[in-house]
């Protein structure tokens, strides 16, 4: 259910239905969304981590000032992500080694 909330939050901030500065609410989300406030908790912690949402001291999560770039650069690597998880199943594996998936964690944070 985070992943579904965390997608469709992501979608709605690319899309301008969320500007930057816009706070982000539990429970409007939730409400929005049609789960519970822990999926959306946990969507918000994810896309903060993204760069999507940024957390302000007495005002919660709010739209970070996100720029084409930035957008463009996750989708990219969501893309090679993608594919590679494409790739692993074809060949019948089970899925990168989770050292493997920190090390593109880490080089994705650069």
């Amino acid at each position: 259910m985070s992943d579904y909330a965390a997608s469709q939050i992501r979608d709605a901030i690319i899309e301008g239905k969320y500007r930057p500065g816009d706070r982000l609410v539990e429970m409007d989300l939730s409400t929005q969304l049609q789960v519970s406030r822990h999926p959306v908790r946990e969507a918000l912690r994810r896309l903060h981590r993204e760069g999507f949402v940024a957390v302000r001291a007495n005002r919660g999560a709010v739209v970070a000032d996100v720029d084409a770039i930035s957008i463009l650069e996750v989708y990219e690597i969501r893309a090679v992500l993608g594919a590679l998880a494409l790739r692993h199943l074809l060949l019948g594996r089970k899925g990168p080694s989770p050292e493997y998936l920190k090390k593109l964690e880490r080089l994705a944070e650069k």
